[in-house]
């Protein structure tokens, strides 16, 4: 459909928020510049796009700096790592919800260090200590504005890890644990099949040296269900996930399991 336009995409920084352009160019005369080349009108359908989405992009960072600057959270966050902080901008933009004219919204926030080859240790208690405390403020925030409810957390990864130590840590590999967590989430509970760790009889070890476990459950076994909580039919939940007429039902929960 010629008519529908991929949304636009908010890049906020976690310790600065909305960072300006002017500001971030550090030449405050750049913007009035920029204004004055998008107003030049050209016949070309491409040079007018562009002149259209940039300016597009610049009004929308002055609207969401003047917006989240009024912005008082109504807990603190208990830590003060990178995920914390980004998990602090988006309680800003949550709470800006009425003022920004946001119905559903989608946030991503990452973190790394887990590919460990060298360290499958102390460097993994590490990082899902900050998970830990980071989730925790941002629950803590949502709990206070009564939101936790309206919201879904979800973890994904590209790679998962071997079963096998490789002498330091360990290698990629494929299946791997994830978590999906919410107010209205029946959290407690594991889905899917937990694998046997026999390498040598298990049916999921591809690799009995490097133990590499395929999945049980397919990624559409998570975003199925998200997809329906944000309203999808099922014939667009086909167009969004074309493998997900490959697996069987069990292996894919709906939303209300």
């Amino acid at each position: 459909d010629p008519t529908v336009r991929t949304p636009s995409v908010d890049i906020i920084n976690a310790w600065s928020g909305v960072v300006p352009f002017d500001a971030y160019a550090q030449h405050p005369e750049m913007l009035a510049r920029l204004y004055n080349l998008t107003d030049a009108v050209s016949q070309s359908i491409y040079a007018e796009t562009w002149s259209e989405r940039l300016r597009a992009a610049l009004e929308r960072t002055a609207t969401l700096r003047e917006v989240l600057a009024g912005v008082e959270l109504r807990t603190e966050f208990a830590t003060e790592t990178h995920m914390a902080k980004q998990l602090e901008q988006v309680s800003r933009i949550v709470a800006a919800r009425d003022e920004l004219g946001s119905e559903h919204d989608v946030f991503f926030v990452e973190i790394g260090g887990f590919d460990t080859h060298s360290d499958a240790g102390p460097r993994l208690a590490e990082l899902l200590d900050d998970i830990d405390g980071a989730i925790g403020s941002f629950v803590d925030e949502m709990r206070a504005r009564d939101l936790w409810k309206n919201v879904t957390l979800v973890t994904a990864s590209d790679f998962g890890r071997t079963l096998v130590y490789n002498g330091r840590g360990t290698d990629h590999s494929w299946g791997g644990n994830h978590i999906t967590m919410g107010g209205k989430v029946r959290g407690g509970q594991m889905l899917g099949h937990f694998p046997s760790l026999d390498l040598d009889a298990s049916p999921l070890i591809l690799d009995p040296r490097r133990g590499s476990l395929i999945p049980t459950t397919p990624w559409e076994g998570i975003w199925k269900p998200i997809g329906q909580w944000f309203g999808l039919s099922d014939a667009s939940l086909l167009e969004v996930m074309p493998n997900l007429a490959n697996f069987p039902p069990s292996m894919v929960p709906s939303v209300d399991a």
